[in-house]
């Protein structure tokens, strides 16, 4: 049968099932959220596309990207919509279907958030100091002194055991 000549339903629907073969339950059920949440937004937005082969990145990708982005609450799997639905798009190309390159890319996913480390409280930070000197023993004296320096772990097993 000719790829274009089924629905987007249809095409994204046996590809999944192809996957089923060889992935977990639960990443087959992802994927098909984010199938249903795509198809969904085509037939809703575009009803008059019916080919993969007429899948833009703009309008078809872009308005569905700033969908997601506009959604309330935030949409916090966005990007992990996108991975699925990149990769589906990538096996259908590599099946035979006519499909735009790059219709996803990587500019397209949201930053990772970074999170930086947390100071301890001062109470903890307190009997963290005091519990060391308590201890007394060669790793303390080296925590101790990597925290009243600044210098670093690898910095402080450097140095020789008479430097001070």
């Amino acid at each position: 049968m000719n790829p274009s000549a089924n629905s987007l339903e249809q095409i994204f629907q046996a590809h999944i099932r192809t996957l089923a073969l060889t992935l977990r339950r639960s990443t087959v059920a992802n994927y098909q959220g984010v199938a249903h949440r795509f198809g969904g937004y085509l037939q809703t937005a575009f009803p008059q596309l019916r080919q993969l082969a007429e899948l833009r990145r703009d309008p078809h990708l872009l308005g569905w990207f700033r969908t997601m982005c506009e959604q309330n609450p935030p949409l916090k799997t966005r990007a992990d919509y996108l991975l699925r639905l990149r990769r589906l798009l990538e096996d259908l190309a590599a099946n035979g279907h006519a499909i735009q390159p790059d219709l996803i890319r990587p500019e397209d996913f949201p930053p990772r958030p970074q999170y930086l480390p947390r100071p301890l409280p001062p109470q903890d930070d307190q009997r963290l100091r005091d519990e060391l000197r308590r201890t007394d023993d060669w790793p303390a004296n080296a925590l101790l002194l990597t925290r009243a320096t600044g210098i670093r772990i690898g910095e402080c097993i450097g140095l020789a055991l008479d430097c001070l």
